[in-house]
């Protein structure tokens, strides 16, 4: 049978990524030699744009030779590492065509070196690559690296990091290295317990004190952590939560394609083609949902950002940026739940249910309600969101009629086994879909005996959500739950 054009296609692309690798495996070695020698000539000769700014030594240095540079880096690692008011290197190490001052001889043999390996992956017109870093999609109009830029970019991580380690790092990124991060979440209102430094989730998820987070890995990775935190400043949306030291991190590791690619990598998109990176929208909103109804308490997305190897950082110029949470109504303070190891088999299985295929959509609306109702700061909130919950679970039918007997009627016989269970059931959720609907019409309900007469309901709530989830999120058929459950 005659291959088919799209498994042509395939092969053909195929074929077209194994030559690369092949052209850029033979190159590595003379390459590697080339890089190292020329890089050692070129670091006596250049200088480092410093800005001008109150900590740097002297204010006014606007150049500094590779000692400076190396020793100015250090001591703002120095201080960053003590907890000091101080901005990380990557302030002023970010990749810049007219930041480094060497012979323009010099410059042209490195862009022929390191064109030379990047040759597979450069357009014949414009010399330039693509370099992908996580981001839900990048488009092609804002892709692209000169490699004359990121020849500079090289100079600079070389002056820090050493010559051979980055030449090394270069090599990987041209051999195919895959975007591998740790996407990290600082977190409101759950901890590890005492005894644990650490709770392992599942593989590659982990609940860590800050203290313990990068482990050996933080003098590294301080350009992984952005400013706003390393330097404990406030923020207009969170500037009742103090970024740092004692922070609850969660730490999720994810792996997208090859960092390096070619323009032919691009794929159509509704908004131009675009290089799609790893499909992680939902995956940190699953982990929160799994840790707070597993201990049955709110849980806050403070802010969260990408931790990438220093050296990846430093030759693609990538900067973290710190990103809120706008999705729960922003960072308060909350009482802390413990989580140990012993919870983290049902913090997996929550996380694996909603995971597969479809399953969060369906439950998205009452989970996220759900955790609403249990952050709110007033009984007015607590009612309205519980309310919106409760629907989103009983009356996902579009049957909206007699709602508050029909929800809680549903309610009783899905959720209980016996006649005094069901009544109470029934009762629990009546009561608190009628202080909703009056929270909703008045505005009543901001006296905090409210929280009190809605814990029952809010935990049928959870009970619901987590049964549904074990049930593959579907609605159950609810005519058959009432007539014969």
């Amino acid at each position: 049978m005659a291959p088919t054009a799209r498994q042509s296609q395939v092969a053909g692309i195929g074929e077209r990524k194994s030559r690369i690798n092949d052209l850029i495996q033979m190159k590595s070695i003379s390459i590697r030699n080339k890089l190292i020698s020329l890089l050692d000539e070129i670091l006596p000769l250049a200088q480092f744009y410093a800005r001008e700014r109150p900590f740097f030594s002297p204010p006014d240095s606007m150049f500094l030779d590779v000692d400076g540079y190396r020793k100015e880096f250090e001591r703002i690692k120095s201080e960053v590492l003590w907890q000091r008011r101080m901005p990380v290197p990557s302030d002023f190490i970010r990749p810049h065509p007219d930041l480094d001052r060497f012979s323009e001889e010099h410059f042209d043999r490195l862009v022929a070196v390191v064109g030379q390996l990047l040759d597979p992956y450069t357009g014949p017109d414009n010399h330039r690559f693509m370099a992908v870093l996580p981001a839900p999609r990048v488009y092609q109009s804002n892709l692209g690296q000169s490699v004359g830029q990121f020849s500079k970019s090289i100079v600079r991580c070389a002056a820090v990091l050493g010559v051979a380690e980055t030449v090394d790092a270069l090599l990987r990124l041209a051999n195919g290295d895959t975007a591998r991060y740790t996407q990290v979440v600082v977190l409101d209102g759950v901890i590890p317990s005492p005894r644990e430094e650490g709770v392992e989730l599942w593989p590659g998820a982990r609940l860590i004190e800050w203290d313990h987070a990068f482990g050996d890995r933080l003098g590294e990775s301080m350009l992984g952590i952005p400013d706003a935190v390393l330097t404990q400043a406030d923020h207009a949306d969170a500037n009742s939560f103090t970024f740092g030291r004692s922070a609850t991190l969660l730490c999720i590791d994810h792996e997208g394609g090859p960092i390096i690619r070619c323009s032919e990598d691009a794929e159509p998109g509704a908004g131009g083609p675009y290089i799609p990176v790893s499909p992680h929208q939902f995956s940190t909103e699953i982990a929160i949902s799994a840790l707070a109804l597993t201990v049955n308490h709110p849980i806050v997305e403070v802010c969260s950002w990408h931790w990438f190897d220093s050296k990846v950082q430093y030759l693609l110029g990538y900067r973290n940026e710190l990103a809120l949470d706008q999705n729960i109504g922003g960072p308060q303070p909350l009482w802390h739940r413990l989580l140990g190891a012993e919870d983290a088999p049902f913090v997996r299985k929550i996380n694996e249910g909603l995971s597969q295929e479809g399953i969060f959509d369906k439950l998205r609306v009452p989970i996220q309600r759900w955790r609403r109702s249990k952050a709110a700061s007033n009984g007015v909130d607590l009612a309205i969101d519980l309310r919106i919950a409760l629907e989103s679970l009983f009356l996902d039918d579009g049957n909206r009629g007699e709602l508050s007997f029909r929800l809680a009627l549903r309610a009783a016989w899905y959720l209980g086994t016996e006649g005094d269970e069901r009544t109470e059931i029934f009762e629990a959720v009546r009561n608190a879909y009628d202080i909703g609907s009056k929270a909703v019409h008045t505005g009543e309900g901001y006296d905090q005996e409210i929280h009190v007469r809605l814990a029952v309901a809010q935990d049928i709530c959870r009970a619901s959500i987590l049964r549904r989830i074990d049930e593959g999120g579907k609605p159950p058929d609810w005519k058959k739950v009432v007539l014969e459950g």
